[in-house]
This record gives C-alpha cells, sequence and structure tokens, in this order.
C-alpha cells in the first residue's frame, strides 16, 4: 500500500510591504514629509519666538509696574509722587522694544501697552496737576480719566495674554 500522501498545510499567502516606489513618486514623498517637518519646526520656531519675545517685555514691564503699584499705594494723593508715576510710565513706554512686522499679533499687543502706558503717564500728569491745584472737581475729573485708561489696559491684557500664554 503506498503510504497515503499527508496534506501538505496551504501556502502562506507572501506578505505584502508597504512600499514607495522609486522614481518620481518616492521623491515626491519625501519632499511632501520634509515640508511637513519644515512647516512644523518653523511654527514651532516662531512659538518659541513669542514667547522669548513675552518673557524679555515682562523682564522690563513688571519691576516698573510694581514700583508704580507701590508708589501709589504710599502717597495716594501726593502730586509729587504722581510726577514721578507719569515718568516711569513715559520711560517704560519708550523701554518697550520694536516688535518684528511679521509678528502682527505680538507687534499689536505690544504697540497697544505702549500707547496705554503714554495714556497712563498723561493720565498721572494731570492728577498730578489736579492734586496741585487742590479743585475736587477737576480732580474727579481726572479720575474719571484715568479710569477709561484702566478699562483700556484690562482689554489689552486679554489680547497679550492670547498672544504670550502657552496654548
Amino acid at each position: 500500500m503506498k503510504d497515503a500522501a499527508v496534506p501538505s498545510a496551504p501556502a502562506e499567502p507572501p506578505m505584502k510591504t508597504a512600499r514607495i516606489s522609486s522614481g518620481s513618486s518616492e521623491r515626491k514623498a519625501w519632499a511632501f514629509a520634509g515640508a511637513v517637518v519644515g512647516a512644523l519646526a518653523l511654527v514651532g520656531c516662531q512659538r518659541f519666538g513669542e514667547e522669548r519675545q513675552c518673557r524679555a517685555v515682562a523682564r522690563i514691564v513688571n519691576p516698573v509696574l510694581a514700583t508704580i503699584d507701590d508708589e501709589r499705594r504710599k502717597n495716594p494723593m501726593s502730586a509729587p509722587a504722581h510726577r514721578d508715576i507719569a515718568k516711569r510710565y513715559q520711560d517704560l513706554a519708550l523701554a518697550l522694544p520694536t516688535a518684528s512686522p511679521t509678528d502682527l499679533p505680538f507687534r499689536n499687543a505690544l504697540e497697544g501697552y505702549r500707547e496705554v502706558f503714554r495714556e497712563a503717564s498723561h493720565d498721572a500728569q494731570m492728577f498730578s496737576s489736579a492734586l496741585d491745584s487742590t479743585d475736587p472737581r477737576r480732580i474727579a475729573a481726572v479720575r474719571a480719566s484715568a479710569n477709561r485708561t484702566v478699562k483700556r489696559e484690562s482689554a489689552l491684557t486679554i489680547e497679550w495674554d492670547s498672544v504670550c500664554l502657552p496654548r
């Protein structure tokens, strides 16, 4: 008797591997991958640049604003103190760096703060003059005007945070 043939196991289908064909489509794939990586790196570098600029501005602004707040708390009705505060705000507006024209959101926020610091300088100078005059109506009017600057600064803080806080 012949040995019964043992059925062999079915042959496994050859594994298919994904492969980029050679030639121009392979170059296109690599070029596309390079473009994606480059774009991501550019966005990351731009974001790093914004964060670096924001930190630089904070290092300039925060100590001066802390000094102004201390002075205002210590001498809320002192004309000489408010003249000094006006000078500090003006110097702060001048000390802010110039932003790159290509970084529009950061530049707009920075220029908004520069303008608010100029307005605050003007308000403090006007308040100093009103205090010198000892006219209660004039003092009240200047305070009302300064409140508009404070409200504008609050809106700018939201804009600044949208540019400078990590996303």
